[in-house]
Parts: structure tokens; C-alpha cells; sequence
């Protein structure tokens, strides 16, 4: 394991995914107490009192990867159900009053840590039961997450009705308020969801205590009917007309939006996880992602849960959201492959509240970077390495990936947990069912 005291890494081809979308073919990145100390192209001038050198070999090195949207615990569903008609209600909402528990939560979220550290995943959105059990499985593997305790409207796994869940939410925010990893926030599911009273609760209580919030929104046929049954316009307009509105909202899905709707966004500069193989596979339409990023919305990219993504691959999430765009309006040139990496990193950061912090590789910033397999087929010729990474690259080509300058994985093997213990301790508990 690399010292998090200072670390170069020399030899590497580097997207920064700075403002100015500097690269360097031949660079360095310099890491001293878990931030990015330094980035350029000069390795000798740099290299004085590093305690440990790491050559790329040629490697691209980006940013770590950024998830907006998921539900870790859910890898113990996938597969499950996946041609089901009415999912969510039918199939989804009882198998999880069945099975989900603290134990569930714990040994769901390994897994899908380890297949996110593995493929360059650095900083995930969580939303789901028992979040303490995510926000201790991060901690211990060391990987960054903003987790919401969700909140509905109706007995769940973890509370026996809305009071109990807020209670829940309002403590799992307090507990982690201060840690390094772990940003803690209130998840209330979606509109339609939650009753009205129960929306201003969960507003003023994240206004109050100055905590973000992650919501479903505008997702499906049943929540757009459940809105018009209300008399309301649309699931954001119904949001505006509650005042629940702000930056602090980070709104999953956005598919059914109009102009109107995603004006509204902006104005409240609302952030929206674009969650694009879900959403097909679902069947629940194509989000205006092209007209959510002309109207300058901050939009990063997430996978949602294994159980509806069945993976939690960002590279797949890249390689699919422009061909989806562009075959939409006809036009090939829409959303080129910088702007997709953008999504995945600084996008991704910002929509996550902490692009100051995150997402490119420049001075200051947290050392969450990713390396890849110079050795690799796809690897191999780098004509555009923006389309390399988004079109090419697969997550099995990933190398290296740290998190606050700590070396994560290593040599495509996991630093902090061992993935034959998380594979074995998922089969032995799913055999108990």
C-alpha cells in the first residue's frame, strides 16, 4: 500500500478534467497528505522528497469516478425479477420487508464496494435502509459516499412508520456529521412517495441542520399519474409549489421533464443524477439529458441499483448515454466524449455538492484518481483519449485507484478488504433464505 503521506505517480498519460482540459502525455501527479500537491509534465524538477514512486507505464489517468445514483445494499437482488411487469410494487417493495435487515445492508454494500473500488469508483450516492451499516462499510474500505437514509410514507424495513423513519434519519445525519468519507443526508424516496406534510418535514429539517437531500424524481408512468390524480402540473412543479426546490436537492432520474420543469431546476439550481441503462431497462422513457445540459443544469451520471442497472459499472453508463442522445435527435455529433468523461468526474462532483473538492486532478484537490492498464487491449492505440475512455476502456481495465492519496486498489486486487471473503460471505447469507 502507497504512503498517504507522498506519493508521485510518473509516466502517465493524464486527463486533469480541469477547467481548461489540460493534458499531459508524458505527466506526473504529486500527492502529499491525501490532496494532489502538484500536476504537470516536468517528473524530475518534482520529484524530490517523495517517499514512494508509482510508474503508470503509459497508463490514463483520470479522476476517480464519481456515482450519483444507487442503492449498494441491492446486489444481493440482482438478477432477481428483471422482466417483471410492475416491479417496483409488486415484486421489489415485499421481497425488501422480507429480507432486508442490518446484516443484509452490510454484506450488500461490500460487494458493491468492492465491484465500485474495482472499477475506478471513488464517491458513490447512496440511498436505502439501515444506512449507518453503508456509511461503516465505506469507512472501512475506504471509499467515499454521500448516504441517505431514506423516508417513506409507510412501513419499511427499518421503520414502522414516517415519525420513526425521520427519528432514524435525523440521528444517522448527527452520528456522521464529521467524518472524512461519509456525507450523511435524508433520502425521502419520491413524491409520490410521501404525503405533503411529511415533504415540509423533511425540508425544514434539512434546511435547518444544513443536510442535502436525494429524491426519485419525475421517474415513471405511475408517479406521472399519481401527480395529475394531485391536480399538480408535473413532479417538479409539485416540488416548486412545496418549496422543496433548492441546491441542497440532488433529483434521480428527471425523465419525464419538460421545459417549464427543467427551467425550475435550474432556477433552484437543483442537481440530477442521468442513470441511463436503468432507465431503458426499466422502460421508463429517455431523460432531455441533451436540453438538461444546453440549459447549463449540473447533471452527473449514476448507475441506480443492481437490482435495476444489475451492475454498477460507470464505464457502461458512459459508453450508452450519447449513442441514446444522439440517436434521439439524429445527430452524431451531439455530446462528444469529453463532455461524457465531465459527467462522470466534475459533473459528478458538482452534482454531488463537492466539486470544490473532487472530480479533477489539480492542486488542492483530494487525491481520488484512477489508473489504467497500460498493458490492455483497449488500451491500445490512443488516437483520442477522451473516446478511449468513454467508447474503449472497460472496468476491468482498471489498475490502480486511490482515495485521498490511500492506494484502494492495487494492482487490480483490493487494498483494505479481500474479495474472496466478500463473495463467500454473500453466497453463505443468501443460502439462509
Amino acid at each position: 500500500m502507497m504512503s498517504d503521506n507522498s506519493t508521485m505517480i510518473k509516466n502517465a498519460n493524464i486527463l486533469t478534467m480541469d477547467n481548461q482540459f489540460n493534458v499531459f502525455s508524458n505527466g506526473f501527479v504529486k500527492i502529499k497528505n491525501g490532496l494532489i500537491e502538484s500536476v504537470g509534465d516536468n517528473f524530475e524538477k518534482n520529484s524530490q522528497e517523495v517517499e514512494k514512486i508509482l510508474d503508470a507505464k503509459g497508463g490514463l489517468v483520470i479522476p476517480g469516478l464519481i456515482n450519483c445514483h444507487t442503492h449498494a445494499a441491492m446486489s444481493l437482488f440482482r438478477s432477481l425479477g428483471d422482466d417483471e411487469a410492475d416491479r417496483l410494487i409488486r415484486y421489489i417493495f415485499p421481497l425488501e420487508m422480507k429480507h432486508v435487515s442490518p446484516e443484509f445492508v452490510r454484506i450488500g454494500t461490500e460487494l458493491s464496494c468492492a465491484e465500485m473500488l474495482l472499477s475506478g469508483i471513488t464517491f458513490f450516492a447512496d440511498m436505502y435502509f439501515f444506512e449507518e451499516q453503508v456509511a461503516l462499510v465505506a469507512e472501512k474500505m475506504g471509499i467515499r459516499v454521500l448516504a441517505g437514509q431514506t423516508v417513506m410514507n409507510r412501513n419499511i424495513p427499518d421503520a414502522k412508520n414516517f415519525e420513526e423513519g425521520l427519528i432514524r434519519a435525523k440521528i444517522f445525519c448527527k452520528d456522521w456529521s464529521q467524518h472524512p468519507l461519509v456525507i450523511p443526508c435524508i433520502a425521502p424516496h419520491a413524491p409520490y412517495s410521501l404525503e405533503e406534510k411529511q415533504l415540509n418535514k423533511i425540508n425544514e429539517f434539512a434546511n435547518a441542520n444544513d443536510v442535502d437531500i436525494q429524491m426519485h424524481v419525475a421517474e415513471s408512468d405511475r408517479e406521472k399519474k399519481y401527480i395529475l390524480n394531485k391536480d399538480q402540473k408535473s413532479s417538479v412543479d409539485y416540488l416548486s409549489s412545496l418549496n422543496f426546490l433548492s441546491e441542497r436537492l440532488l433529483a434521480s432520474h428527471c425523465i419525464h421533464v419538460d421545459n417549464d420543469d427543467m427551467n425550475l431546476l435550474l432556477d433552484h439550481q437543483c442537481r440530477v443524477s442521468h442513470n441511463p441503462v436503468a432507465n431503458t431497462k426499466g422502460a421508463h422513457g429517455t431523460c432531455p439529458l441533451y436540453e438538461l445540459l444546453e440549459k447549463k443544469i449540473t447533471v452527473g451520471l449514476g448507475t441506480d441499483g443492481p437490482m435495476s442497472g444489475n451492475n454498477l459499472d460507470l464505464f457502461r453508463q458512459m459508453s450508452i448515454t450519447a449513442p441514446i442522445q444522439k440517436n434521439l435527435k439524429r445527430d452524431r455529433t451531439l455530446l462528444d466524449s469529453q463532455e461524457i468523461l465531465f459527467m462522470a468526474t466534475c459533473g459528478g462532483a458538482n452534482a454531488l455538492g463537492k466539486g470544490e473538492e473532487t472530480g479533477s486532478i489539480e492542486k488542492g484537490k483530494w487525491a481520488d484518481l484512477i489508473i489504467f492498464n497500460s498493458d490492455s487491449v483497449r488500451h491500445t492505440p490512443i488516437h483520442d483519449p477522451y473516446s478511449t475512455v468513454v467508447y474503449s476502456l472497460q472496468a476491468g481495465d482498471v489498475k490502480d485507484v486511490f482515495v485521498s492519496g490511500k492506494q484502494v486498489v492495487q494492482d487490480s486486487v483490493l487494498v483494505n478488504s479481500d474479495l474472496d471473503d466478500i463473495t463467500k460471505n454473500v453466497r453463505e447469507f443468501i443460502s439462509k433464505w
